[in-house]
């Protein structure tokens, strides 16, 4: 069902709901921000993210997922003038979700999920419109993907909240950023704690790392989603073909050859933060609203 602003929403029947954030599908290094009418990127978008991320999430809830005024690739590379997209990005994200709120939601419980670009946008929902309201009784996960989330923020930005401790934990947090094992994430980290040091020189300045398969208790993905984004059906799952190691809050991970992930440089699989989880999620998120439903009946 198609909501105003463009958002999709899909399996009415369930009883919980899920807003997700796509992250950055418009590559252009002319322009700021995408137009929401822009009909590549639009579709890039469906093949690329929508059809690869979150329909992770079909068999647990109605999916919420706004068209927005991404910022491009350009913003993404400017450190100076980028931030002016990204604000404007928001502001369309906040909209969306305000929408959603008040026209769809219903007083449903729900899960944030977003991935890089769509993952800056969760956490500042979570700042600016979750953490200390009565939304957050209601909040059953976050899923912050794809971007450095510290331990130390939950004593600042994202204060009220709680990182997701064990695997039905409801109300909570989680992220995870992937590498390549055996690669050498410091100067990720080094980039991701610096900011929050700098502002909190006293701060809890450890990444978070508290992927589906880890929390879980496991080493092995039960699914991952092999190959690149494309036209036609999802390929199948192969069980078994992700090992995953937390290391200084980076999960690390050894990848069946079969996958066909490539990496991007310092053995980054940013691209793959989610395909690589995919079934976990699909578990992960169902033990969650499991006991969320548990708690509150």
């Amino acid at each position: 069902m198609q909501q105003p602003g463009g958002g999709l929403a899909q399996g009415s029947a369930h009883a919980v709901d899920v807003f997700y954030v796509h992250p950055t599908s418009f590559l252009s290094r002319s322009a700021w921000n995408a137009d929401v009418a822009d009909g590549p990127t639009n579709r890039w978008t469906d093949i690329s993210v929508l059809a690869r991320q979150a329909s992770a999430f079909n068999a647990c809830c109605r999916i919420y997922a706004p068209r927005y005024r991404q910022a491009s690739l350009a913003a993404v590379l400017d450190g100076e003038e980028g931030p002016r997209a990204y604000d404007l990005a928001y502001g369309d994200v906040s909209r969306a979700f305000a929408h959603y709120l008040a026209k769809a939601n219903d007083g449903r419980p729900f899960v944030l999920v977003g991935h890089s670009q769509g993952a800056l946008m969760v956490r500042r929902l979570l700042q600016e419109h979750v953490r200390g309201t009565p939304l957050a009784a209601r909040m059953v996960a976050a899923y912050v993907v794809g971007v450095a989330v510290l331990e130390g923020d939950f004593a600042h930005d994202l204060a009220g909240l709680l990182p997701c401790r064990g695997e039905d934990d409801t109300g909570c947090v989680l992220s995870w950023n992937t590498f390549q094992a055996g690669s050498d994430a410091q100067s990720y980290r080094a980039r991701a704690q610096g900011p929050f040091l700098a502002a909190h020189p006293e701060g809890d300045a450890r990444l978070l790392c508290n992927d589906p398969v880890t929390l879980a208790g496991r080493a092995r993905g039960s699914g991952a989603l092999p190959g690149k984004a494309g036209e036609g059906n999802l390929q199948a799952l192969v069980p078994g073909a992700v090992s995953v190691t937390c290391e200084e809050g980076i999960a690390m991970l050894e990848v069946d050859p079969a996958l066909e992930y490539a990496p991007l440089p310092a053995g980054n699989l940013h691209y793959h933060d989610i395909a690589a989880f995919y079934a976990d999620i699909a578990a992960d998120v169902a033990r969650r609203i499991a006991a969320f439903q548990g708690a509150h009946s």
